[in-house]
């Protein structure tokens, strides 16, 4: 628990970088996505590793 506490607070220093909190909070998905990714298939695996469920899914490909 210690890494991904570790993991959140360099995260957290990062809500400069987007101007709406919506939009931060995607931002963490998808690095938590690239953090936790299990296959190399693109942002399918990305999704899948942050768990964005497909409803969703759509919503993940507007920031690529």
């Amino acid at each position: 628990m210690g890494l991904w506490s570790a993991w959140l607070e360099l995260g957290n220093q990062l809500t400069l970088v987007c101007s709406r909190k919506r939009t931060f909070f995607w931002f963490v998905a998808i690095l938590i996505g690239f953090t936790i990714k299990f296959d190399s298939l693109g942002v399918t695996s990305l999704a899948r590793g942050a768990g964005v469920t497909s409803i969703h899914y759509t919503s993940m490909l507007n920031f690529f």
